[in-house]
């Protein structure tokens, strides 16, 4: 039975597959904040392997839902990517928050 860290993350990447944009890996088409939560994630695991629950729940949902936020609406250059990532910020949290809330997992009330 998965604890409720792997629901989580579980729960992450399910919205994180179904990113309209797409990337192409070992020849394969895949969802492009799918893979970017895997080579994030497995970079936590290299450099931090004993990182605590929160942690692995911020990396992997760092660009949940990403893609609701058109980049082409903004400038090009930093001051359109800060932007950009000001408004992705008021999307994540709340999506994030729910996710580790929803199942009454020892992620409430922390």
């Amino acid at each position: 039975m998965p604890n409720a860290l792997e629901n989580v993350l579980s729960a992450i990447d399910n919205l994180n597959s179904q990113d309209i944009n797409q990337t192409l890996v070992n020849s394969e088409v895949h969802p492009k904040e799918f893979i970017y939560r895997h080579r994030m994630t497995a970079c936590l695991n290299e450099y931090w392997p004993e990182a605590n629950d929160l942690l692995q729940i911020a990396i992997r949902g760092q660009h949940i839902k990403r893609w609701h936020i058109k980049q082409s609406g903004f400038e090009q250059g930093k001051a359109g990517y800060l932007l950009s990532g000001r408004r992705h910020k008021k999307i994540k949290g709340p999506i994030t928050s729910s996710i580790t809330n929803s199942d009454n997992s020892m992620f409430c009330n922390k």
